[in-house]
């Protein structure tokens, strides 16, 4: 449907053929390469649906790593108030081959928002997550988005997630066929 492509140029990582991506009033299609990591690094979290966790890193290490690579100082305070919230705590020590598949899932979801991104781009977040897990993820979302003021954009096949969005947009074959804005679905 296009989900891959819109999100690498949401992202920076390709270029439209034609138009503009403005994010966070930077216009992506102007910068350099150097310019689109650092803004990658500040303002972009990407949860992928496959957990890209380092296994030689313990978790708190690879919900840091965006912090380290931009050579700035993890803000241990918001990450241990993820961390809770996804009910992560107790791992922190932990290596990624030491967690289950749901686990991982929310150790990359707080690597995600561990920078308080301007836009966190969520594909198939809930995926690999347990009823439960998924509702605290969805809860932390929400709580970011009242916090950050930060733009979710979520890729899901499943319905009743959505449904708790303030917009949803459907995409087939690369082209919007519907587009509702509003109240909360649910």
């Amino acid at each position: 449907s296009g989900k891959t492509t819109l999100f690498n140029i949401i992202s920076g990582l390709d270029k439209p053929d034609s138009g503009q991506v403005i994010l966070d009033g930077d216009d992506l299609c102007l910068m350099n390469d150097t310019k689109l990591t650092e803004l990658r690094r500040r303002k972009v979290g990407y949860i992928f649906q496959f957990f890209n966790l380092i296994p030689e890193f313990t978790v708190y290490q690879n919900i840091c790593l965006p912090s380290y690579l931009d050579r700035t100082k993890p803000d241990e305070d918001f990450i241990d108030e993820i961390m809770a919230q996804l009910d992560m705590s107790d791992k922190k020590d932990c290596y990624p081959h030491e967690l289950s598949g749901g686990e991982q899932q929310r150790a990359a979801i707080a690597r995600a928002l561990s920078i308080k991104p301007v836009i966190l781009l969520a594909d198939e977040p809930t995926g690999n997550l347990d009823i439960k897990s998924g509702e605290q993820f969805m809860e932390l979302l929400h709580y970011c988005h009242r916090k950050l003021n930060q733009t979710t954009l979520m890729v899901t096949h499943n319905f009743e997630l959505a449904h708790t969005a303030e917009r949803i947009i459907v995409l087939e074959d690369g082209k919007i066929i519907s587009d509702y804005t509003g109240e909360k679905l649910l």
